[in-house]
Order: structure tokens, then C-alpha cells, then sequence
């Protein structure tokens, strides 16, 4: 038996809370902690979060709701994990 589903194709703000262009942004800035060393496999969001914002003008500064919507997308992609607030490398 065949069933006929619609295809619906996602754009990334169907499932962001961010644009693309912050998302790009926070994955720059995410790397950048994560070839660090701070960051030894794992990494609180908080303390993430506080070194991606680091440097940043206050206004270009990513809330914790933009942090967790943008490694979501990175965790969909198999590129992080994201659980519990922690990020881990994978």
C-alpha cells in the first residue's frame, strides 16, 4: 500500500527562534569556544553562552532563548548534543 504524503519543506526560521544570519554568527562564535581551552568536551550553556557573548556589542548579544534554538539546529544536524543545558561535542 502507497500513501501519498505532502513534502513539506522547512525553511530554518520555521524552527528557529533566530534568523540565519545569527544563527551563522553563533555557530562562528560556538566554534571559536569550542577550539578553545575552556571547553573539554563539554560546556554548561551559561558559561557558553558568556564567552559567545563575550565581545559583543549589548545589542548583537544572543539571549539564552536565540542559544538554545540555534543548538537545537546544531543537535538536528548531528553536530553538537545538546541536554540538561550542557553542550557536548560529538
Amino acid at each position: 500500500m502507497k500513501i501519498n504524503m505532502p513534502l513539506v519543506l522547512l525553511t530554518f526560521t520555521d524552527y528557529s527562534a533566530c534568523s540565519f544570519s545569527r544563527f551563522k554568527l553563533f555557530q562562528d562564535r560556538m566554534g571559536d569556544v569550542t577550539s578553545s581551552e575552556l571547553f573539554d568536551g563539554q560546556m554548561i550553556l551559561t558559561t557558553m553562552l558568556a564567552e559567545i557573548n563575550n565581545g559583543l556589542p549589548d545589542e548583537d548579544q544572543f539571549s539564552v532563548t536565540e542559544a538554545e534554538s540555534a543548538l537545537q539546529v546544531m543537535a538536528d544536524r548531528n553536530q553538537i548534543m545538546y541536554s540538561g543545558g550542557i553542550v557536548y561535542r560529538i
